[in-house]
């Protein structure tokens, strides 16, 4: 049997890969796309006084020059007007460390780099399937992709606040997602001891089979807190003896831009013990149908999906979710788009941008409504919780239409769900008998 012609160049997906032997003039045009795409997001940035730009850069800054100077951690506030704690484990503050040590217009130029990389990195693992069937035009492809989740609200407000939330993204994605390259679960663990929310995809793991990963998690967040306590006691004792319980150091759960289920519920209603034992059910069952639900993806190969689910699930059992804490919409839209050929998936993608978009900041904008009196006051409620609500479609449509969908894609080497040709499993068994 004669092998089967090359593809033409950028026609057909690669057997090898999205990324093997594309032309240079390809990803000189991707570097481009990604640049005018970006760009128009991290410009307006600029323009506002320093003050406000990347003031939780700032806090990570104040907290590894804390460590470095021998302050106390947890009793400095960033300068006035913002006057900011550091709220985080104190790993958080020893891996800030390097920030500390360089001026602040260098540390937010290399930051802003950093997380745009790593924006790179999140899309080309989310979106895989789609990338794979886009030929030498997939550099180009990436960057459009890339482009749109730096659009997303949660996106774009983490770049303006210098936030740390699309390294924890990685972090956890390339775990889950990318297996047998390192101690498994490690990632996680340390996403973890950076911020405690992510410790959620250690009980994820355990749920979807993968004690391993569970193991490594554990392990890995242990090692790095208690090594972290050797090196810094004093701030690891005030940290769990104190300032992990004072609920004050982070805010009203109330206000507007909180996107948590107590958030929600503060704002919604009612009040009350039978209010706070309505929402307790209401959370209750959200977690546990979160985690059921990314574990049967996980099972399934949709290991992405899977991501998504636990981390937005991370945000809506907080006790305060700021949004842009909800990066993890960018691994949702893609994931559920998945190689682009199931037209409901594909919408239910575009949906997800659509809601989370930053032009549309719906979020912000109830909250500008509710100081100015100007839309009815329910109306603003519903519009400021809007993303929590979000969340929960998110997991009902990656239930009714990856879970209940029909026949899904089988996992890759990678655990990832790849693309299966009917016809090329018709053509392997036909040579095969």
């Amino acid at each position: 049997m004669q092998p089967a012609p090359r593809p033409r160049s950028g026609a057909g997906p690669r057997t090898s890969g999205p990324w093997s032997g594309i032309p240079w003039s390809w990803w000189l045009l991707g570097v481009a796309v990604l640049l005018l795409g970006v760009g128009p997001v991290l410009v307006p940035d600029l323009d506002v006084a320093a003050w406000r730009r990347n003031v939780d850069l700032e806090v990570y800054r104040a907290a590894g020059q804390s460590l470095l100077q021998g302050r106390s951690l947890y009793d400095y506030v960033t300068d006035v007007p913002n006057l900011l704690p550091f709220t985080y484990p104190p790993f958080a503050a020893v891996v800030a460390v390097p920030l500390a040590m360089v001026p602040f217009g260098v540390a937010q130029g290399a930051w802003v780099v950093v997380q745009v990389a790593l924006m790179v990195l999140v899309t080309a693992i989310s979106a895989r399937p789609l990338l794979a069937r886009c030929g030498d035009a997939a550099p180009v492809a990436l960057a459009a992709l890339t482009t749109a989740g730096c659009w997303t609200l949660p996106v774009d407000d983490g770049l303006y606040f210098g936030q740390v939330g699309v390294a924890l993204t990685a972090l956890c994605l390339v775990d889950v997602t990318r297996r047998g390259r390192w101690v498994p679960g490690s990632l996680v663990g340390a996403a973890a001891a950076i911020k405690l929310t992510p410790a959620l995809f250690a009980v994820f793991y355990v749920l979807a089979g993968r004690l391993r990963e569970a193991r490594g998690a554990v392990v890995s967040a242990v090692v790095l807190t208690v090594g972290t306590a050797l090196v810094v006691p004093h701030a690891t004792f005030v940290y769990w003896g104190q300032a992990f319980f004072d609920s004050s150091r982070i805010g009203s759960t109330s206000i507007a831009y909180n996107g948590s289920i107590i958030g929600a519920a503060a704002r919604l209603g009612p009040s009350g013990t039978g209010g706070h034992l309505l929402w307790g059910v209401i959370g209750t069952a959200v977690t546990a149908y979160g985690l059921w639900l990314a574990a049967k993806l996980s099972r399934a190969g949709e290991q992405v999906l899977a991501v998504a689910v636990v981390g937005l699930l991370t945000v809506l059992v907080s006790p305060i979710a700021w949004l842009h804490h909800m990066v993890w919409v960018v691994p949702a839209m893609l994931g559920l788009v998945g190689d682009g050929r199931a037209r409901l998936r594909t919408a239910a993608g575009v949906a997800v941008w659509l809601l989370y978009c930053a032009p549309l900041e719906l979020p912000w904008r109830a909250g500008r409504w509710m100081y100015a009196g100007a839309a009815p006051l329910p109306l603003e409620r519903l519009a400021q919780s809007s993303f929590s609500a979000g969340a929960v479609l998110i997991f009902v449509a990656v239930h009714v239409l990856v879970l209940r969908g029909g026949t899904r894609p089988a996992p890759d080497r990678d655990g990832q769900a790849a693309p299966v040709d009917e016809a090329e499993q018709g053509l392997a068994l036909s040579e095969h008998h």
